[in-house]
């Protein structure tokens, strides 16, 4: 990011009388509301204040997302307690998360999502009405562009859907994660999908509320 727009952001944040932002707990944005007190050009870091409401979802991504002028920045937390927080300089996001169409969670074994590729089933890492990030062993040979045939299964039924590979990503130990768009499915799949999501949002939020 240019020296000049990165001014012009730090200027937004120092000027505002609170920023909404999001930490993404299993994939579910959690929102709160901060004001930037204080920002420390010689170390390259701002000083923000803590909303408790972000406590239980910085355990699972030490990361923060906020909007300026219709692009993504994301801020690493470095440090917080109870009243301040401290992140680094915000760089611009390179998934914008928080601009997701369709909300995506991440999977539990109590309520398991799975795929079958290639004749071969594997545990689905995250699920939305749009698609599924899985990881695979290599061996799999998807390439990115190719569109595949899925069967999907979720609460203990089974669904066709018809997908794209939309990137690959090394995991080492001859893994990769695979992002995989829906291109053709019934609404009745989408349906389920969405039904699965609901569930699985509610059972984060009661997990975020027994912290």
């Amino acid at each position: 990011m240019e020296k000049g727009f990165l001014r012009e952001v730090l200027n937004y944040l120092k000027n505002q009388d609170s920023i909404e932002v999001a930490v993404f707990f299993n994939e579910v944005p959690v929102k709160a509301k901060l004001k930037v007190l204080e920002i420390d050009h010689e170390r390259k870091q701002i000083i923000w204040t803590f909303n408790e409401k972000l406590r239980v979802p910085l355990l699972d991504n030490r990361v923060i997302y906020f909007k300026y002028r219709n692009e993504i920045f994301i801020a690493t937390v470095i440090i917080h307690d109870d009243k301040e927080m401290v992140t680094s300089f915000p760089s611009m996001a390179l998934e914008p998360k928080l601009n997701r169409k369709f909300v995506r969670v991440t999977t539990c074994p109590e309520n398991p999502a799975k795929v079958v590729i290639k004749g071969r089933k594997f545990s689905i890492e995250d699920i939305s009405e749009s698609g599924v990030g899985v990881i695979l062993p290599i061996d799999i040979n998807l390439k990115e562009g190719e569109e595949i045939e899925l069967k999907l299964e979720l609460n203990e039924q089974s669904y066709d859907v018809k997908g794209k590979v939309v990137y690959i990503k090394d995991q080492g130990s001859n893994l990769i994660r695979v992002g995989i768009k829906f291109t053709d499915m019934h609404n009745r799949v989408r349906n389920q999908i969405a039904k699965y999501v609901f569930e699985r949002q509610r059972d984060i939020a009661k997990k975020i509320t027994m912290f």
